[in-house]
């Protein structure tokens, strides 16, 4: 749904000086994204995603029509949405890893004579539901479970993203053209993790009857490994629900702009160039203990990578060839001001840098094209 309001046609006793415009704007849109079957950790089907967004903002064309303005609030809801943190702990870590690789760990043990099968038989099965969906079957020889099954198994979320966005497209003359605009977002996450809690909490008595056993043969032992790669993201991942995140960079701004020479020497030559800034952003978080004496993480301090600057540059010409057709040759080179450092975009609980990513490289590049 859309509306489009102009004052001025209302009659309203008001103008605006040289012949400027003024309109407001409203829209509402829905939308369900069709999917194939996803299931959640005790086999129930998951509905599919589906969003609403509302929009609603304002524009003025003033001076003329040399400066246009345009402002817009927008909030958008998700639900149903996969998410990739928690599909990840869900099925890598906690079925996976804490289940099926943990039962083979253990029966490595066993035939080591470094358990029983007493020990075994009080860790237990995860819930039959999840060994059909898995198609989870036990080697009868070598003891060695294996997961063939489980296609679009998935852990969901929903959100709430709300915004602003602001532009001023600006032509100081005929030949000059410049765009700047300016967008705030923060998103809001709900409900991530909810099938995860309830498993775990279903299956963490089983799961400590072997804490005191090592993770396989010279391994940690295995209440080590729950707590550190299991129960802490957890507890990072559900203390997240209903705050804001600061893994999304909250401001970008963008500027370009582009001059056209119209004298006899230089008809047809222009240059111009773009400069790109974005926020910093969240990629990690210290450790600390909360008031149970539970190693948790500090979503409150969290280990930010540094806001990013990068700027482009170009030149071109363009001229009128026979039979109408423009011709436009141009020369662009990207990321100009190139940042040579690595850019962080995880880190330790210690605060030093997990994984990084080079910066985008320099390049050149060379286009012709043609108007008819």
């Amino acid at each position: 749904e859309l509306a489009v309001l102009h004052p001025l046609h209302l009659g309203l006793p008001y103008t605006l000086p040289g012949d400027s415009h003024l309109r407001v704007h409203y829209s509402t849109s829905e939308n369900v994204q069709p999917l194939s079957q996803r299931t959640d950790l005790f086999g129930q089907p998951i509905g599919a995603p589906s969003g609403e967004t509302k929009e609603y903002g304002f524009s003025l064309r003033l001076l003329d029509d040399k400066l246009n303005f345009r402002v817009n609030w927008f909030e958008t809801t998700v639900a149903n949405e996969s998410n990739g943190d928690a599909t990840n702990l869900a099925w890598n870590v906690v079925v996976n890893q804490g289940e099926f690789v943990a039962l083979n760990f253990l029966n490595d043990l066993l035939v080591n004579g470094l358990t029983t099968k007493a020990r075994i038989d009080e860790f237990g099965l995860p819930p039959q539901s999840l060994i059909d969906f898995l198609q989870a079957k036990k080697d009868p020889v070598t003891g060695i479970w294996s997961t063939p099954g489980g296609s679009g198994r998935t852990s969901v979320s929903s959100r709430k993203s709300r915004g602003l966005e602001w532009e001023a497209i600006y032509n100081p003359t005929k030949n000059w053209r410049m765009m700047f605009n300016v967008a705030k977002q923060e998103t809001l996450f709900t409900g991530a993790g909810a099938d995860i809690v309830a498993y775990a909490n279903l299956r963490r008595p089983f799961w400590q009857k072997i804490y005191d056993l090592p993770r396989g043969l010279g391994g940690i032992p295995f209440g080590q490994w729950y707590e550190s790669v299991l129960e802490v993201p957890l507890r990072t991942l559900t203390s997240q629900d209903g705050r804001v995140s600061p893994e999304q960079r909250k401001w970008r701004i963008n500027l370009v702009t582009n001059y056209e020479f119209s004298m006899d020497r230089l008809r047809g030559v222009g240059v111009g160039g773009a400069v790109r800034w974005q926020d910093k952003a969240a990629i990690g978080y210290p450790l600390k203990t909360d008031a149970d004496g539970q190693l948790v993480s500090d979503i409150d301090h969290p280990y930010f990578a540094p806001s990013e600057l990068n700027s482009d540059v170009w030149l071109s010409y363009r001229r009128r060839l026979k039979s109408k057709v423009d011709w436009t040759i141009k020369l662009t080179v990207r990321n100009v001001l190139r940042n040579r450092d690595l850019i962080p975009i995880s880190t330790q609980p210690d605060g030093s840098f997990a994984q990084v990513r080079v910066a985008p490289v320099t390049t050149w590049q060379l286009t012709n094209s043609f108007g008819f």
